[in-house]
């Protein structure tokens, strides 16, 4: 948990209504995987497309890029040539760090956000989120061949809870999945780039004493990084 804690802080934060959630669940996989799936993920085509917003986030991810070079100190710009450390950069750009989120098994209003991929303690975690004053998360954690998904939730109020019986609200709740999936088209690898699928249609829980499930699915691209980036997302 203190994995997803610590990536959901680098996530540039927006919120999104509430209306990208699917209230239609005949379209989902009804399949509690537990182990992560290796081939070729499939639908890909969809992530493929570069929106106007995927071009507004990686002008973004360049300007800071951009303002961390200019910081460097002496000692690395004497250790590497400009070329060698401007490829160490690319790899961080927005566009080979990049999900497209669907809230709806329909494949609609597809939301363009980086996406972030770190091995700590053996473990893989890949994750985006939305988030300001309220928001989501969607991560995937992987330990040798079996993972878990969750979908997290946040409230500018004290207004979740797991179970109905619960007395206490909170402002955040982290929802297991009733049925999850997780492809990855190849092992990752710390310095490497990692593409994959995941999905998550969740088990109840509740917001202002109402029944709530949540459905996502998540495109992937990301290298994997041995913790988490510090060239931070504001």
């Amino acid at each position: 948990m203190k994995n997803i804690k610590h990536l959901l802080a680098l996530f540039f934060i927006v919120l999104y209504p509430q209306s990208f959630f699917s209230q239609d669940s005949t379209k989902i996989e009804k399949k509690y995987y537990q182990n992560v799936i290796y081939r070729k993920v499939p639908n890909k085509k969809v992530f493929k497309v570069i929106t106007s917003n995927d071009k507004k986030l990686q002008q973004e991810s360049l300007e800071r890029i951009n303002a961390s070079k200019s910081k460097l100190p002496d000692s690395i710009l004497k250790k590497y040539n400009i070329s060698e450390i401007n490829n160490k950069y690319k790899r961080h750009e927005y566009l080979n760090n990049r999900s497209r989120i669907y809230f709806n098994p329909n494949r609609k209003k597809g939301i363009s956000l980086p996406c972030k991929c770190f091995i700590k303690n053996d473990t893989l975690t890949i994750g985006s989120a939305i988030r300001f004053f309220g928001g989501y998360g969607l991560v995937s954690q992987l330990y040798k061949d079996k993972f878990k998904n969750y979908f997290i939730e946040y409230s500018d109020d004290d207004n979740l809870k797991l179970k109905k019986e619960d007395s206490i609200f909170k402002r955040s709740i982290h929802i297991d999945g009733a049925y999850q999936k997780l492809i990855l088209e190849n092992k990752p690898q710390i310095g490497e780039t990692l593409t994959g699928y995941f999905s998550i249609l969740t088990n109840p829980y509740y917001r202002y004493n109402k029944k709530n499930k949540a459905f996502g699915e998540v495109y992937f691209k990301c290298l994997v990084l041995k913790e988490p980036s510090l060239i931070k997302n504001k």
